[in-house]
């Protein structure tokens, strides 16, 4: 897989007795304007399939905010499998790739960042 395509972004993070910050900045982190942001949480069980769709248009940042799961991306028929397990792990995937999230933790939550507002139009399964 192109390393363009899905790849591992490790986030600063600023810590001292106070606890840790972890800072996402605008075409910096990810590299793309932000349009649109949401989170996944209270995914009943691993055994759930998130995703399962490519975005013609959209690029995503991913990171699990709290608990775990697995993001597995395909494009041009090669798979690779992330696991998102820490806050200051993202993932960057591009548009055209195909993706989906399972054996999410009961208590993970999934921030999401998107490069372009919501259209049903542009989701090909």
């Amino acid at each position: 897989m192109s390393m363009e395509k899905s790849y591992i972004i490790k986030l600063s993070v600023n810590s001292d007795c106070r606890g840790k910050l972890v800072s996402l900045e605008n075409k910096k982190t990810p590299p793309f304007d932000i349009k649109r942001v949401f989170y996944i949480y209270g995914v009943p069980n691993y055994n759930i399939e998130r995703g399962n769709h490519t975005n013609i248009h959209t690029k995503h940042l991913l990171v699990a905010l709290k608990g775990s799961c697995i993001v597995e991306c395909t494009f041009e028929n090669e798979i690779k499998k992330y696991v998102l397990d820490s806050p200051n792990i993202a993932l960057y995937i591009d548009n055209e790739v195909s993706k989906k999230m399972y054996n999410f933790t009961e208590d993970s939550i999934l921030l999401c960042l998107c490069s372009e507002l919501y259209d049903e139009k542009e989701y090909k399964t």
